[in-house]
């Protein structure tokens, strides 16, 4: 598989720590006289800029935004590179840059033609690859120096493009829509899921999961990769294989890709782990697993949530004593991956902790006492408490609830359907009682409903992890020990019953 070269470059990405919107002003003030030529009457104007930045809705992205115009404007490259961002605006005033030369867009989800393009006459290099563009407009004929248009993968017809385009006299015009770059990319793991992406990004989050999918492929293909790059391209074939028939499974990787694009490689990478995560969720959830696999998976699980909880709990305690008011994300995820792939984690994880790159290790907090005192204190708590910590783990989680319901529907109907009478039987009385007392029963009846439900659940994970029942009163946390053991004498007669009809 060649290397990515649809963005121009991928931009080096540094700490954050410093890159705030009052630093890039600064350094668009500074920069002003070489870079954005401020006595043009359409440059652009550092409150608009401000203005435009700060309302611009770009999620969790704003930091990488200001970090790429603050590398283009401070110098440290010559082009601006606005790809793999999942925008789908792009505010006038952010471009109004006329000496801007080089900018890639490729990667997004723009509909809308950028119309401040047509007042970036010094541009020579274009990158709109890989949007949802329909038409080019008359005016890009108008930008002169244009030397490569790149356009491919975008739903356009390429019979209607604008004269003007060819008239330009050193346009090398990239259309190839028939290459489909992104099902090309997946092609390369997974024939199967190429065949079906026309269908699968029809679905909510698609657009996420193709920016993540394009940023992990570019991580795996740098030198920094070449060991680690078989095995996460099997993970990944093994991923777009498994999501062509589960429709819960894709929409579990399109919700984790949204929340893991971010401002850094090893952030990306932090996602591998998040992924296998929820293929275990979705591999428990359809009760196919034996009940050893199940008990794996989730210990799995469980290592990999207490070892990220210890990294974090020991970076706050760090900030404290050093008078830090709050963490970064990037120390975050650095002290969090440190303490994953130390020789010092025995824990079975979801992904080979082996196979951990990371790109910035000095953002690190983490040290060898801090990680060895956190693995020992895991395992000293799941000593003593196991495997009821394991209950405490899993019994709230949804794709547990789905996995226990179908095995025990009837028992679980019966036993919450008295809330439903209820229900129906205030709603019957309405008129009868004053709006302050009807809220109130509402109220009274969801809440005692949500606890009998939480009380259901802690039986029948204790059963499933053939834990004695009746020592399982404490795990009921919120809830009242009279509603655990109602349900227990319930469920107990309804085995009876069910053992005499057989």
């Amino acid at each position: 598989m060649p290397t990515i070269n649809r963005t121009i470059s991928m931009v080096s990405v540094r700490s954050l720590n410093h890159n705030t919107l009052d630093r890039l002003v600064d350094v668009i003030d500074t920069s002003a006289s070489s870079t954005l030529n401020t006595d043009n009457s359409e440059s652009l104007n550092l409150q608009n800029f401000r203005e435009a930045l700060a309302s611009w809705d770009v999620g969790s992205l704003k930091q990488q935004v200001i970090k790429r115009f603050e590398d283009y404007l401070s110098g440290n490259i010559d082009y601006l590179n606005l790809s793999l961002l999942g925008l789908k605006t792009l505010p006038d005033a952010i471009l109004r840059i006329p000496q801007l030369e080089i900018i890639s867009l490729s990667d997004n989800c723009l509909k809308a033609f950028p119309k401040v393009l047509a007042s970036c006459r010094c541009l020579e290099v274009l990158n709109l690859a890989g949007n949802y563009f329909k038409w080019i407009p008359d005016y890009l004929g108008n930008l002169e120096h244009l030397t490569r248009l790149d356009i491919s993968d975008n739903p356009l017809d390429c019979d209607q493009l604008p004269q003007s385009l060819w008239e330009i006299p050193k346009l090398k015009l990239n259309l190839q829509q028939e290459k489909h770059y992104v099902p090309a990319r997946f092609k390369a793991f997974s024939p199967e899921f190429a065949q079906k992406w026309s269908l699968f990004e029809k679905e909510n989050g698609s657009g996420f999961f193709k920016t993540w999918f394009l940023i992990v492929s570019s991580i795996l293909w740098t030198d920094r990769m070449q060991q680690q790059r078989p095995y996460f391209s099997q993970r990944l074939k093994f991923w777009l294989n498994s999501m062509i028939k589960h429709r819960r499974l894709r929409q579990r990787y399109f919700e984790c890709t949204e929340e893991s694009i971010s401002t850094c490689h090893d952030r990306i990478l932090f996602s591998m782990f998040e992924m296998e995560c929820k293929y275990l969720e979705e591999e428990i959830s359809q009760g196919t697993l034996s009940k050893a696999e199940i008990y794996s998976s989730i210990e799995r699980m469980y290592h990999f949530h207490c070892l990220q909880e210890k990294a974090l709990r020991y970076l706050n305690l760090i900030h404290i004593q050093n008078g830090h008011k709050e963490t970064t994300e990037e120390e975050s995820i650095e002290t969090v991956l440190d303490f994953i792939r130390s020789p010092h984690n025995t824990f079975s994880m979801p992904v080979d902790t082996q196979q951990i790159v990371m790109f910035y290790p000095s953002v690190s907090k983490a040290t060898e006492q801090s990680i060895q005192e956190a693995v020992k204190s895991i395992e000293d708590e799941k000593e003593k408490n196991k495997p009821k910590i394991l209950i405490d783990y899993i019994q709230e989680k949804p794709f547990w609830r789905i996995f226990l319901y179908p095995k025990n529907k009837d028992f679980i109907d019966h036993q919450l359907a008295v809330f439903d009478q209820r229900m129906e039987l205030l709603d019957a009385r309405r008129n009868e009682c004053n709006d302050d007392e009807y809220i109130n029963s509402v109220n009274n009846i969801t809440e005692e409903r949500r606890r009998t439900e939480s009380a259901i659940y802690i039986m029948l994970t204790s059963q499933f992890f053939d834990v004695t029942l009746k020592d399982n009163v404490s795990q009921i946390g919120n809830s009242r020990p009279e509603y655990f053991s109602l349900v227990c004498e319930n469920y107990y007669q309804c085995n009876k019953r069910r053992e005499k009809e057989i």
